[in-house]
């Protein structure tokens, strides 16, 4: 925008205007259309495809689409932890920037994810307004899709490029998908468009964060200009990290001013601000001896002593009573999941939807449960039945800390292979087979014996000590 001038906008076509002198000055020229990103997502990975990617025009209407793969179902529409639309095919005008995340759930206890990639497309940063370039989104290996390029009036669209090279001329480009790809849509103004030009500042984006707000100033900045970041934790909280990134998803150097504010230089492109907020946790007081003897079944020297005074310390467990721990008893599947979910500080499941009957209101693991099963850890054992007091196995238990890994994008990705180099390998399942061999490599899991007696149950000592070696690694 230029020094002094303003910009205005058509809200029932998002056209825009700038005035590029003073109130009095009638020098107004046309910009173009306001343009918005609009991002799709899934969880978990490999459950379904996610279509509609892109940039539209402002009140155009945008259309995503999700699709199951096998063994997995479509739930629902999510925008900033907050449920949008049941809808697989959902439409909405563009009147922002948003990024709509897929939520499927299992069908099947142990389903295969596909092999999937992501599709990009955007128009070049230089050239926003030009038009639209939708088609992105996340498919499966193999299938057939098609990006469109829309040249707005005054435009014409001249090419899809990739990594800086020509790809294809046509505005609807179709390929096979193998592989990751951002593509371009390259535009130019039209022989009859009399000196139209793009617009000179760019939106500025704060994402919805959890646990405080986050403002920007200014709202919309040029190229080269400074903008200022303030966070605002809510109480018991502090900002934990502050991140920037283009039109692009390319990280923008951030600065800590040292005050409270971060600040960064504006690129050629609208840019999302990011913002993470910790709770301030007082750091627990490491158990003195006189605190080693009251758990009274816990000797100083056992191999589980300082993962069961970590999760005590950490509010995992506070033991069967007072003075014990009952480190040798076996875990029932309610136990397993809720010292998870502690671990995990306790998140709050999006939907409060209980599927199980045999999981009551009230019941100590009740929130621990529905944020499993959202997660994608636990399906239960059942369509209707979690069989919260059944014990636990340690096979069933590194699936479950394997499944929370990969609800945090870790995992295994891509191509692998890992023999797993145990004396009753032969015993592991399949579904349990990448969990282990995860773990094993990792260190969370070591076996016994040379075994990892897979159908063994999970013993509370055990458990503890997967949970201290995965979030609190020597």
């Amino acid at each position: 925008r230029p020094a002094g001038g303003r910009i205005f906008t058509n809200p029932s076509s998002g056209t825009s205007w700038v005035n590029d002198a003073d109130d009095k000055s009638s020098n107004i020229a046309e910009i173009g259309p306001l343009v918005h990103k609009i991002t799709v997502a899934e969880t978990p990975a490999g459950a379904g495809e996610v279509q509609g990617e892109g940039e539209y025009d402002y009140g155009h209407t945008a259309t995503v689409t999700a699709t199951a793969n096998e063994g997995y179902e479509f739930v629902y529409w999510l925008e900033d932890d907050t449920q949008v639309s049941t809808n697989a095919s959902y439409s909405f005008p563009v009147e922002k920037d948003r990024t709509l995340e897929a939520v499927f759930k299992a069908t099947v206890e142990h389903p295969t994810p596909m092999t999937e990639y992501t599709i990009h497309v955007d128009e070049r940063a230089d050239q926003m307004g030009y038009g639209e370039a939708i088609g992105g989104g996340i498919f499966n290996k193999g299938h057939e899709i098609t990006v469109t390029a829309k040249a707005n009036p005054g435009y014409t669209f001249v090419r899809w490029t990739e990594d800086g090279k020509e790809v294809s001329r046509n505005a609807s480009y179709t390929f096979t998908v193998e592989k990751d790809r951002t593509l371009l849509a390259e535009f130019a103004v039209a022989s009859s468009g009399g000196g139209s030009s793009g617009p000179s500042s760019y939106a500025v984006t704060p994402a919805k964060a959890d646990n405080g707000t986050v403002t920007t100033d200014p709202a919309k900045a040029k190229q080269g200009d400074a903008v200022t970041v303030t966070p605002a934790p809510d109480e018991g909280y502090k900002e934990e990290a502050v991140t920037v990134t283009d039109k692009n998803g390319k990280p923008v150097t951030v600065k800590d001013n040292g005050d409270g504010t971060y600040s960064f230089t504006m690129p050629a492109s609208a840019v999302n601000v990011a913002v993470s907020f910790a709770k301030e946790e007082i750091q627990p007081t490491p158990p003195t001896p006189a605190d080693n003897e009251k758990i009274v079944d816990v000797p100083k020297d056992s191999w589980y002593h300082d993962a069961v005074y970590w999760a005590v310390a950490q509010g995992v467990t506070q033991g069967t009573s007072q003075t014990a721990f009952s480190p040798l008893a076996p875990c029932t599947r309610a136990q397993m999941v809720t010292f998870l979910w502690r671990a995990a500080g306790e998140p709050k499941a999006v939907s409060a939807e209980n599927p199980f009957t045999d999981v009551k209101d009230g019941a100590y693991y009740l929130d621990a449960v529905l944020w499993a099963v959202e997660k994608g850890i636990t399906q239960g054992t059942g369509k209707t039945t979690f069989s919260p007091d059944a014990k636990v196995t340690r096979a069933q238990t590194v699936t479950f800390l394997y499944r929370y890994e990969q609800s945090r994008g870790g995992g295994f990705t891509g191509a692998w292979a890992f023999p797993l180099d145990y004396s009753d390998a032969a015993d592991v399942a399949q579904w349990a087979y990448e969990p282990f061999c995860w773990m094993t490599t990792h260190g969370v899991v070591a076996g016994s014996g040379g075994k990892l007696l897979p159908n063994a149950n999970c013993s509370r000592a055990e458990i503890v000590t997967m949970l201290a070696r995965y979030f609190a690694p020597a």
